[in-house]
């Protein structure tokens, strides 16, 4: 499951969709099945203490295989300048490694294997 944000409402300001549909799919999933969370890490968006908190205590109750962490990139810049299209994250820079670790050490803390980048 992709997890872009845990708050409804700053999920639904970015992606024009409420996250509520997810989440209940994602609680609905027997114990037994694998399940990954994937989480697209957008600075300033989605990657506040309090977000990655929720983030990880429903992957512990859900008991999640595994949280892989989606570092944001400017892959999609140039795509958007060729459509005409404005992209809303223009100068907004990648997190660092060091910030990228600190991420993946306070979600592992919940007892949660975590991996950068798949």
């Amino acid at each position: 499951y992709d997890i872009k944000h845990m708050d409804p409402a700053l999920h639904k300001k970015a992606t024009g969709k409420s996250n509520r549909l997810i989440l209940n799919n994602v609680g609905m999933v027997p114990r037994q099945k694998k399940v990954w969370l994937r989480v697209p890490l957008i600075p300033g968006f989605n990657d506040s203490e309090e977000n990655l908190a929720k983030l990880s205590k429903l992957g512990r109750e859900i008991g999640a295989e595994k949280v892989s962490l989606l570092p944001y990139h400017k892959l999609a810049e140039e795509k958007y300048k060729q459509m005409g299209r404005q992209y809303t994250l223009a100068g907004l820079k990648p997190p660092s490694q060091e910030h990228l670790q600190q991420i993946q050490k306070f979600v592992a803390s919940f007892g949660l294997p975590v991996t950068i980048g798949s």
